[in-house]
């Protein structure tokens, strides 16, 4: 083997061992001593997975000012607020065994959102990072901005 083909062998091999390092770290909770402390996805990323799987089940914490106010919400979004998520938990009771997408105004909330229904056992429980903010920075749109807060457009 020449030393070019050496030094490419080397470098994919460098590169693997990269990646699957990332990967490891990433699933293990290796942090904090426990399975994975939360599974993150990009707003592009639950497009897509929103896109694939017409009925997954999306989840606006937000309050539900928020949730008919100015911004609006994703289509086909529940409004569960997070001052009533314990009042809500057996609404929502059907979702145990399902994956679903649960996002917040922006990054402040979503460690404890995403930790609070996973200790509830909503293991399947995929947060959309960045929240509304960033689904809106991503060119997505919203839908209800301004409805009154009665009106359920999910």
């Amino acid at each position: 083997m020449n030393r070019h083909t050496a030094l490419h062998v080397a470098a994919v091999l460098a590169f693997i061992v990269a990646v699957a390092a990332l990967l490891a770290a990433c699933g293990s909770g290796a942090k904090s001593g426990r399975k994975e402390v939360f599974r993150r996805v990009t707003a592009p990323v639950a497009f897509e997975m929103m896109h694939d799987t017409p009925g997954l089940t999306v989840l606006d914490v937000r309050p539900a000012a928020d949730f008919h106010g100015p911004m609006g919400h994703i289509r086909g979004a529940l409004s569960v607020p997070w001052e009533h998520r314990d009042e809500l938990l057996r609404d929502i009771a059907w979702l145990r065994d399902r994956t679903f997408l649960i996002y917040c105004q922006v990054d402040e909330c979503e460690p404890a959102a995403i930790d609070y229904y996973r200790s509830q056992g909503f293991d399947n429980a995929m947060l959309i990072h960045g929240g509304i903010e960033a689904w809106v920075d991503g060119g997505f749109g919203t839908v209800g901005a301004g409805d009154p807060p009665d009106h359920n457009d999910g």
